[in-house]
């Protein structure tokens, strides 16, 4: 569908399960609420396009609580805007909005090196970038403003502490609680009877979840576990299920199953996930492929993942700042490029791919974040971890965790993240770190709210592929990791395990994404053909 709003042309796929409301003032997808309002469609796009002006525009988009993407006409300009997590993306290149980065649109367009060398390194391309030279994506918790002076991107929502915070562990858990069941009685009047689907994990944030949902009273629940046959995950998650009385199933992930479907399917597939911004999430992809091929999933159901649980909770936390009173900028730049532009657990990797990298993925850290431009420089304990979590909230979390959402959009299914509602953020700010270190008050509130049983049921911690080695050694790849049924590993795969050279399932992901992308895309170096872009 292509739109024009003054000399801003817009390209719609409306590939996603949510879609466009389109009027003459703008379009937008999504849901959010107002306070106690829930709005979507035609009345939150009245709400918007209601705005006096460009400030007054900005403070009703603060006011949403919901996902969603939009793109407004107004007397100032045209404003387009994606939410505190980015869980719809928009992209622009020159005076051309798109809502997704398609095959066809990139045909003829040229990689950009610079991205190219941050995404090989982890997940996502860094701050505005893609993967394509000339063409931007809007950041997370940003809108965009065409103008008459160009284009400009400015944020609407940040990761801040507040000023005053609560230290007081029953204080805390009496706030967290209180949110959590007003998140819960959102998602529960949102879902209006339809049925949620939840991946339940063994650990902690689906679990939590699910508790609140049904504390509730909640009765339209299925949950699901997939992997090799008696995982440790779905052990815990079929305990926790028959605790809270959810019907529980098992997906298991076949290698020759999950082969055949990696070939006909993935192509499509990384088009619509990756988007030159994001590896495209495959964890559940099959899982959902099969519940849905065998029935088991309800017409209408809407999944409800508990993404972000964790993040919010306070597990990237840098445990050593919170004691100390000033921080080298250097060494906090250190820290983030050991811990997000390394993810070893999800690329098999322990370091950054050499010198020429590390100066790329430093510049464009800079460049996103002012506090980190002088090396020389300090910031307070508490500064230096509100950069480190907006760093991780903007990358890794908003443009793999969150764009995970793309595997429900490709099925049709509708989805919620209720760990990532803007009020979630809002609410851990308030909580001192010293409480959120560890995620000491998250499973202090579990502990006093869960019934005897459930907390009998403890947690499978995630296991490094690195520490894998023996088993992968001994038998075939999925039973390292079930994600690696996907690919024909071969030989190959088994030489570099006895070298001790680490690949994880990402890894395999990245290389052909970007196979796919080098097929139907152009080298910086390359000409453009002839009367094209």
């Amino acid at each position: 569908m292509e739109l024009q709003y003054g000399n801003i042309k817009i390209h719609l796929s409306d590939n996603l399960s949510y879609k466009w409301t389109i009027g003459d003032s703008g379009c937008i997808r999504g849901y959010a609420y107002v306070g106690e309002e829930f709005l979507e469609g035609e009345t939150l796009l009245r709400y918007l396009v209601s705005a006096s002006s460009q400030e007054d525009a900005i403070q009703k988009i603060c006011s949403l609580n919901g996902f969603y993407n939009l793109i407004l006409q107004m007397p100032f300009g045209v404003l387009a805007c994606v939410d505190q997590v980015r869980s719809m993306p928009l992209f622009y290149r020159g005076n051309k909005l798109f809502d997704t980065l398609d095959e066809k649109a990139v045909s003829n367009w040229a990689l950009d090196e610079n991205a190219l060398a941050v995404y090989r390194n982890c997940v996502f391309t860094p701050n505005s970038k893609t993967l394509f030279q000339e063409t931007f994506q809007i950041q997370t918790g940003y809108y965009l403003l065409f103008d008459a002076t160009g284009a400009h991107q400015y944020p609407h929502f940040k990761l801040e502490y507040t000023e005053k915070q609560i230290t007081d562990i029953d204080e805390a858990v009496r706030l967290l609680d209180e949110n959590l069941l007003a998140t819960a009685r959102r998602t529960i009047e949102i879902l209006d009877g339809r049925t949620a689907v939840m991946p339940l994990s063994g650990g902690h944030d689906s679990r939590i979840l699910a508790f609140y949902l049904k504390r509730l009273g909640l009765e339209n629940i299925i949950a699901y576990s997939f992997g090799q046959p008696g995982n440790k995950e779905s052990v815990r998650s079929q305990k926790v299920a028959e605790l809270l009385g959810i019907p529980w199933h098992f997906v298991n992930y076949d290698p020759e199953g999950m082969k055949d479907f990696y070939r006909t399917e993935f192509r499509r597939y990384a088009m619509m996930a990756g988007n030159g911004t994001s590896i495209p999430h495959i964890m559940d992809w099959y899982a959902v492929y099969r519940l849905k091929e065998e029935g088991i999933l309800p017409e209408n159901c809407v999944f409800v993942p508990g993404y972000g649980g964790d993040f919010t909770a306070g597990e990237f936390i840098w445990r050593d700042a919170v004691q100390m009173d000033q921080i080298p900028v250097e060494v906090i730049l250190q820290f983030i490029l050991k811990y997000e532009f390394v993810p070893d657990y999800m690329l098999g990797r322990e370091k950054i791919r050499g010198e020429e990298d590390t100066v790329v993925i430093r510049s464009e850290l800079q460049a996103e974040f002012q506090d980190l431009r002088t090396p020389e420089n300090s910031l307070s304990g508490k500064a230096a971890n509100q950069v480190v979590e907006q760093a991780i909230l903007t990358g890794w979390y908003s443009k793999f965790i969150a764009n995970a959402a793309r595997v429900y959009d490709f099925y049709g299914y509708k989805w919620l993240m209720p760990f990532f509602e803007r009020s979630q953020f809002e609410t851990w700010s308030r909580i001192d770190n010293s409480l959120r270190v560890v995620e000491a008050a998250y499973f202090e509130l579990a502990r006093r709210v869960y019934p005897d049983a459930l907390n009998a049921v403890d947690f499978a911690l995630f296991e490094n592929i690195t520490t894998k080695l023996d088993q992968l050694l001994a038998g075939k790849p999925e039973d390292g990791h079930y994600a690696l049924g996907y690919f024909d590993l071969g030989e190959e795969y088994y030489r570099q395990i006895r070298e001790q050279i680490m690949k994880g399932p990402n890894v395999y992901v990245q290389e052909d994404y970007l196979e796919i992308l080098r097929g139907i895309c152009r080298r910086a170096t390359e000409p453009a053909p002839s009367g094209k872009q």
